[in-house]
Order: structure tokens, then C-alpha cells, then sequence
């Protein structure tokens, strides 16, 4: 059976740790031939610090299922086309609309304030 778990207030509440007791619980279910899938809006890299040890070589779907990495390797990647993302993004510079881009590891932000 696979088990799917957002990280986000719901194994994880303060945005930087879970506790050590659900993290254990969590590594007992390969044991039994259930996989565990961790999804979340955030990029990998901000999940680096929730997930410790063994839990950073299960699934996790991120960016809202733009990526997914198994084993610590990425293994799908979707991609907003190049030209796309430039008139987005020259649509937000000429009306000042703040943005916030992000990928695996990098990330890009214009807020008007």
C-alpha cells in the first residue's frame, strides 16, 4: 500500500523539523512493504531540513508536482517552457506584480515592496 503525506502542517508544523518519534514510525512501513510518499508545494531544498537520515531516500513529490526525486535523485522534472516563463515575467515587471520563481535548488524573487 502507499501511504502519501503532505509535509506541510501535516507531519511537519513549524516549517523545520519533525518529530523524532513520527519519523521512526514512518521507517517501519517499508519494513512491511508499504511505501511512503511525501509531497509538498515547497522546492526539495527546503525539504532537506525536514527530512533527515533515511527519509531523504523516499519519495517526494515537490513544487506541487513539478518534481520528483527518489533515492535523492531526481527522477521527473516538468519545466515551464523558457519563452513561457520570459512573458510571465516581462508581464510582471511592466505592472509591477511581485513573483516568486522556484526550482530544485535556486530560486527568484521581485516583490514590489
Amino acid at each position: 500500500m502507499k501511504f502519501v503525506f503532505d509535509l506541510d502542517g501535516t507531519l511537519c508544523f513549524d516549517g523545520m523539523t519533525m518529530s523524532k518519534d513520527l519519523q521512526k514510525v514512518l521507517l517501519t512501513a517499508p519494513k512491511y512493504g508499504h511505501e511512503i510518499i511525501f509531497i509538498t508545494a515547497c522546492s526539495y531544498r527546503d525539504c532537506l531540513s525536514i527530512l533527515e537520515g533515511e527519509l531523504r531516500k523516499l519519495t517526494v513529490v515537490s513544487l506541487n508536482g513539478g518534481e520528483v526525486f527518489q533515492d535523492e535523485r531526481l527522477v521527473s522534472q516538468y519545466r515551464i517552457p523558457s519563452s513561457a516563463l520570459r512573458t510571465i515575467v516581462s508581464y510582471c515587471d511592466i505592472y509591477n506584480l511581485p513573483y516568486f520563481i522556484d526550482d530544485t535548488f535556486n530560486y527568484a524573487i521581485q516583490n514590489s515592496e
